[in-house]
């Protein structure tokens, strides 16, 4: 209702910490914790970041790319990596939209703008179950371990 922008804007007051960690309720995952991959990443600590990995590593990913992952841990627009719904950001940036709906795009955008959007990537196993489809894609990709 609020989209992904609105609705952590509006859980902002109930939350203890200006840098919070959100995720996704529809991603399984298989390798290392995502969120411990997040917040300890050394090139993004106290950084606003989105986990990523490559398009083509991703269980049951179709079309192209969120973003382009550069050597020094900043994203840019149209590349061959994928947000895997998982972010660091300071609330502050979502405080700053004036709109109540909005989605985290216009977040990250700016956030490129400036030079101050991060990715870490991810090397384990990944699959979005937002799909009815990629329900047995993700049962087999747990079955087989695949990191």
């Amino acid at each position: 209702i609020l989209d992904t922008g609105g609705g952590l804007k509006n859980a902002a007051p109930l939350l203890v910490s200006n840098m919070v960690v959100t995720s996704n309720s529809d991603n399984i995952w298989n390798g290392e914790n995502p969120f411990a991959k997040l917040i300890n990443a050394s090139k993004i600590i106290n950084k606003t970041a989105l986990l990523v990995a490559h398009k083509d590593t991703v269980t049951g990913r179709k079309g192209p790319g969120d973003f382009d992952l550069h050597d020094d841990g900043k994203l840019t627009r149209n590349g061959d990596y994928v947000f895997l719904g998982f972010q660091q950001i300071a609330l502050r940036h979502v405080l700053a939209e004036q709109k109540s709906v909005f989605s985290m795009n216009i977040v990250w955008d700016k956030l490129i703008e400036q030079g101050q959007l991060f990715g870490v990537l991810y090397k384990g196993g990944w699959c979005d179950v937002g799909r009815p489809e990629n329900i047995k894609l993700a049962k087999h990709m747990l079955d087989r371990g695949k990191p």
